[in-house]
């Protein structure tokens, strides 16, 4: 007989409920080569058509081995280099209803985007402030500092942590009410995003636009339903996604 530790234990995504929604989906882990690869390419598994895959790269994002339990991509960014992943089109949300995850470690601490509507865009992006924030901005709308470190909008106070992989999620509705979490399904903050009608996905790992600094740290895996997919579904993903990245703060 085999023990298997059930730390070990998790759902891929396609076992999961509302799996048809999932338009978008990175799973990093799945990627093959040598630590220190260039990554130019990622399949997308999700729902949506070959043409949403990652197909070219700003820089040299790279395979990283070593780091984390599982394969992720390093992006390395400093003041004067930009390492960006493409994709082939960009993807838009049918509505304003969509949830959203991006599991990632922050290495280095300060204003950065994680992911934007194009390599050269900044009409959408999510990114990281000091100070326990986010910055959301959707479909050109007005650019929207998150607060996460107080009560006001969630349940804690979260601060991301540095060199640790964290589970970012934001779940949409029809009307534009935005709750966030992070982690083992920690409420971290609610915000009404109501004008906006959609969300717009075609780089990971920063934007060449404007002054904004690139992302530096690892990007594990990062996805899109086109449904606000509900509490129970959020709660069984963000543990899911936990459990296989080694991911056990719980507040």
């Amino acid at each position: 007989m085999t023990n298997i530790d059930s730390g070990q234990i998790y759902k891929e995504l396609s076992e999961l409920s509302n799996y048809a929604d999932l338009d978008i989906h990175f799973d990093f882990s799945t990627l093959t080569g040598d630590h220190g690869d260039a990554v130019t390419d990622v399949v997308n598994t999700g729902a949506t058509s070959i043409s949403n895959r990652i197909n070219s790269s700003e820089g040299t994002p790279a395979l990283d081995k070593k780091t984390l339990s599982r394969t992720c991509v390093d992006f390395p960014n400093t003041s004067d280099s930009d390492n960006i992943l493409d994709m082939a089109a960009s993807y838009t949300t049918t509505a304003k209803a969509m949830t959203f995850f991006i599991v990632f470690q922050w290495d280095v601490a300060g204003t950065q985007i994680l992911v934007a509507n194009a390599d050269d865009g900044d009409d959408d992006y999510i990114k990281l402030l000091g100070g326990g924030r986010m910055g959301v901005k959707m479909s050109g709308g007005d650019a929207v500092a998150v607060q996460t470190s107080n009560t006001d909008g969630g349940t804690v106070n979260y601060t991301p942590a540095l060199n640790k992989p964290i589970v970012y999620l934001i779940k949409r509705d029809e009307n534009g009410a935005c709750l966030f979490f992070a982690d083992n399904n920690i409420h971290i903050a609610t915000v009404n995003l109501e004008e906006p009608e959609n969300f717009t996905l075609g780089a990971i790992g920063g934007t060449t636009s404007g002054s904004l600094a690139d992302f530096n740290g690892k990007i594990c895996e990062v996805g899109i339903y086109d449904a606000d997919i509900g509490a129970t579904n959020v709660a069984i993903l963000l543990e899911s996604l936990c459990t296989k990245w080694g991911i056990d703060r719980r507040e």
